[in-house]
């Protein structure tokens, strides 16, 4: 019986994973072209955001992260899309 609950877990477990970034927009290319972005490479700046590249997304322009984290999008070379947490707006 254990068994079964664990592996009814287990599987759960995957299924999550696998759309845990399902609410990108879709204007910035879904889960193909958006993953996490390490917090240490971001700096707050009086400005926006100025990441490890020297890319720097205006408070503005950032879109509000779903998971409390860090996310950027980039199609073709190019960001499209930057998610930061709620708290560091």
């Amino acid at each position: 019986m254990k068994a079964i609950f664990l592996a009814a877990g287990l599987a759960g477990l995957g299924a999550g994973a696998a759309s845990a970034h399902s609410w990108y927009d879709a204007w910035c290319c879904d889960d193909r072209d958006c993953a996490p972005y390490p917090a240490a490479l971001v700096s707050i700046t009086d400005t926006g955001y100025r990441l490890d590249d020297g890319t720097v997304v205006p408070f503005d322009e950032a879109r509000t992260s779903k998971d409390g984290a860090y996310h950027r999008c980039v199609l073709h070379g190019r960001q499209r899309c930057f998610y930061a947490p709620p708290m560091s707006f």
